[in-house]
């Protein structure tokens, strides 16, 4: 035992500390080639979180830039322009340079809306209540009225200031196709309840959709009890045929149609002459 203790002392009497120079003089290297490779940035140069909302502004900008379909309008806390892309040119017939600067007020908004207006952007700028999306009738440069669907974001600029965009789609020339087709109805209603001819409208599948008043005197039926039936089930069996092929090829049919139909109600067989114009 003495021997192996003894042997023991002299082997580590006999070794030596590993040298570490290799470590401190790549550390040493390290140090003097990030020092010679580390580029200087001026202060003002660094990227900041205002430099993305920035970017992200002017990219919403451009992407509405040359659109002729959507009018966009930014306005600042004042309510004045500082955005009015072509569209916007289009709809509200203002050029960019006539509405820089101007308020929203003062440009499209009906005399009678202006303090509604005014409120609601204040609520939302100072309040955080937002504008809701709307259906909304503005007014033109000349004067006359525009239709429009208009939905809003509120965005901050550079110095952190607000930015109210208006996102408007034109529906004019949809609500007066409307308005037109409703008209059309009234005018066709008052004429059908008017006469004494049958007057039907009929769906693709031939069910009845409309019944005219006359129904009642000619056939027995008020129209509410032919409303979702169909034809075929008052046609006299050898006429079914011709009267369901007119309605599987309205495109076919080059003059009136004659068939026999027959009022249930009474058993009075009854001729009855289509004029069947695709509507």
């Amino acid at each position: 035992m003495w021997q192996l203790d003894n042997t023991i002392k002299l082997m580590r009497g006999r070794m030596k500390k590993p040298k570490v120079a290799w470590k401190d003089k790549h550390e040493k290297d390290e140090r003097a080639y990030t020092k010679a490779n580390t580029m200087k940035v001026p202060a003002d140069s660094y990227w900041t979180p205002s430099d993305w909302v920035q970017d992200w502004v002017e990219g919403f900008r451009q992407l509405f830039n040359d659109t002729t379909q959507i009018a966009v309008q930014g306005y600042d806390s004042e309510r004045r322009v500082v955005y009015w892309n072509q569209a916007s040119e289009v709809v509200y017939e203002y050029s960019a340079e006539e509405a820089m600067g101007k308020r929203i007020e003062d440009l499209i908004i009906p005399t009678n809306l202006h303090q509604h207006v005014i409120d609601s952007i204040e609520r939302w700028i100072n309040h955080g209540k937002p504008v809701p999306a709307a259906g909304v009738t503005l007014r033109r440069k000349d004067g006359k009225p525009v239709h429009v669907f208009s939905s809003h974001v509120l965005l901050s600029n550079r110095q952190g200031e607000p930015e109210m965009y208006c996102i408007d789609i034109d529906v004019t020339e949809r609500l007066a196709t409307e308005q037109a087709l409703k008209d059309s109805e009234a005018r066709f209603r008052l004429l059908a309840e008017n006469m004494s001819d049958l007057v039907c409208l009929h769906s693709p599948t031939g069910c009845f959709e409309y019944v005219s008043p006359s129904s009642l005197a000619l056939l027995g039926y008020k129209s509410h009890e032919l409303i979702g039936q169909m034809p075929a089930s008052f046609c006299h069996a050898d006429d079914y045929a011709r009267l369901m092929n007119m309605f599987e090829n309205p495109a076919q049919i080059k003059e009136p149609l004659i068939y026999r139909m027959r009022d249930f109600k009474r058993g009075v067989p009854l001729d009855v002459v289509i004029d069947a114009p695709n509507i």
